[in-house]
């Protein structure tokens, strides 16, 4: 990735101001307008972390004078993790935490010219987006996580030390942008029910005004309490739904090249592909189309911008979603039955987070739960009839990650640095440890769920390895009687992995892996057969896909750039009572 630059208000053509094989991102204007700080990979040989760098730029013409020049001695974080002070004498940044140390986040305040770094700040919670006020205060955002909701602070520090201060707290807001002036907050809380998930108010927290974009915009750099203007950008991309013999044989690309398209699930003889398609006529539509081509049928066309819980897919029929209700504040949590067009409501309480750590299908039932406080239920409920009760957890900040299939369930539980296993079957809310294990098994995330192979004899997990940012898989075996078979086995997967699931023989399984975790691979439980990477042939990246029922295909689609815009954003009209 390489720097570029083009006249923001006059017609020009974008020009290269960076070359060669590095991450070059993230560059911010020194106040003079001739020269810019960003962060490149250059001073890794190895290309993984990212330095601080400086470029002078002739104002005139827009070209870089010179080569960059390092800043910064030690790495920094990946987001937009520095600000320059208001005279552009001075870079306040954030280091990359280290190895050893995870927890700590630093505060760091150099000159702009190079020099001697000095801590400024330190604290075991995530600081993003810091901003240097004219106030002589550097204002930034830092994470709140209560184990159930999460959030951000508003939080500022005197420019030359000393202690910090709360100002605000935003529960459910996942990014925030500070105005330069230390005055105004625009954040986005994508889970806000009934409402727009933009806000703007003030850093001491009172809401001025809610918006909305197209859901196609990301918004980018904002300069509240300046222009009140905000960058907004379209990445354009094609995606493709495509079909791949798992044992050899060419592909078959099912939709044109055009449009986002998403596999969701196959019917139940393997014949038809149900599959979300994005951004026709601003709407999101479900499909359904043979896997021998012919013509594609509609199924459901989704009424709002974006899903508040899923969307799941059961056997080609039935659909599991949920929607924003904007006269009580709530999502609602319904099935559908995409073949009569019958719908029930199942609950107004639901976890909306569920289906960001946990798959919503377990056998032939739906999986969701419903929290009250810090109080959890999961559940499992069948399309057309009964919902049991799977578990319960109480007084806690996080429940487990369930594992659901061959009608049962397994959790695994943590104290120190060991794991223990907990297995059920379903409909027994108690369930009994039968496994102890050193490390750190189940983590949050897709790779932490506990899968079951189909004939119940497997359950695979991943396994945590800090010191390396990595996970492998615990495999653990089961007898008839669902008793533990020996050790567990320990397999090391290819590269980054996540999202697990189980080929029908019960003897390999597929995972989205590689350097950059977005290509499938085939693993074998046998001896000394290595990984098989199915999607090597594809020009893009692969960010899900679903298994046929008889295990013969793998649909997949594909991601492929095709360019993309920037757009000005004017909030001016919003924020009268922001220049007040």
């Amino acid at each position: 990735m390489n720097l570029w630059i083009v006249p923001l208000f006059e017609p020009g053509e974008a020009t290269k101001l960076t070359t060669g094989a590095y991450m070059d991102a993230g560059p911010l204007w020194f106040p003079t307008g001739d020269r810019l700080l960003f962060r490149s990979t250059r001073s890794d040989p190895e290309g993984h972390f990212q330095f601080l760098m400086t470029l002078d730029i002739d104002p005139s013409n827009g070209r870089a004078r010179g080569l960059p020049r390092q800043l910064t001695l030690e790495p920094v974080g990946f987001t937009l993790s520095y600000q320059i002070s208001p005279d552009g004498h001075q870079v306040v940044y954030l280091p990359r935490p280290t190895e050893g140390d995870r927890e700590t986040h630093i505060l760091k305040v150099l000159p702009a010219r190079g020099g001697q770094a000095s801590t400024l700040w330190s604290q075991e919670e995530y600081i993003l987006r810091p901003v240097w006020a004219r106030d002589g205060f550097i204002y930034f955002n830092s994470s709140l996580w209560d184990g159930v909701n999460r959030g951000l602070a508003v939080r500022r520090i005197p420019a030359g030390g000393g202690e910090a201060e709360t100002l605000s707290r935003w529960p459910g807001a996942l990014s925030g942008a500070i105005s330069s002036d230390g005055v105004g907050f625009l954040h986005r809380r994508p889970d806000q029910p009934g409402g727009p998930p933009f806000g703007v108010g003030s850093v001491r927290g009172d809401i001025w005004a809610r918006f909305s974009l197209p859901f196609e915009l990301d918004l980018g750099t904002c300069a509240l309490g300046e222009t009140n203007k905000c960058l907004a950008v379209t990445e354009n991309s094609s995606a493709p739904l495509k079909v791949i013999p798992i044992n050899g044989g060419p592909t078959r690309q099912i939709t044109e090249s055009g449009g986002q398209t998403h596999p969701l699930g196959w019917t139940a003889d393997g014949k038809q592909l149900v599959f979300l398609l994005s951004r026709l006529d601003h709407t999101q539509v479900l499909m359904s189309t043979s896997i021998d081509g012919g013509v594609m049928e509609e199924l459901f066309r989704h009424p709002g911008e974006d899903w508040a819980y899923g969307p799941s897919v059961l056997n080609g029929r039935f659909l599991f979603y949920g929607v924003d209700d904007s006269s009580q504040n709530t999502v609602v949590l319904s099935i559908r039955d995409l073949r009569t067009g019958s719908e029930r409501e199942i609950t107004r309480t639901a976890w909306i987070e569920f289906t960001r750590h946990l798959p919503s299908i377990a056998d032939d039932r739906f999986v969701y739960a419903e929290r009250d406080g810090r109080r959890f239920e999961y559940r499992a409920v069948d399309p057309e009839g009964e919902d049991v009760l799977l578990a319960v957890f109480s007084d806690m900040d996080s429940p487990p990650l369930l594992g659901l299939g061959h009608n049962r369930m397994a959790y695994w539980t943590h104290t120190g640095d060991r794991s223990t296993l907990h297995v059920a079957d379903f409909g027994e809310v108690e369930a009994d440890s039968v496994l102890t294990f050193p490390g750190l098994v189940g983590v949050r995330g897709s790779s932490g769920v506990p899968r079951w192979s189909p004939d119940g004899r497997y359950l695979a997990t991943a396994l945590a390895r800090p010191e390396t940012n990595t996970w492998d898989l615990l495999l653990v075996e089961f007898d008839g009687s669902g008793e533990v078979i020996g050790e567990p086995r320990v397999m090391d997967l290819p590269g980054i992995w996540y999202d697990l699931r189980w080929m029908p023989d019960s003897q390999s399984f597929l995972v989205l892996g590689g350097e950059s975790g977005d290509q499938v691979w085939l693993v074998s439980l046998r001896p000394g057969q290595p990984p098989v990477n199915l999607t090597l042939e594809e020009p893009g990246s692969v960010w899900s896909y679903r298994v046929s029922p008889d295990g013969r295909y793998v649909a997949v689609s594909p991601e492929v750039g095709s360019g993309g815009s920037i757009w000005s954003v004017d909030l001016d009209e919003i924020l009268k009572e922001y220049r007040r």
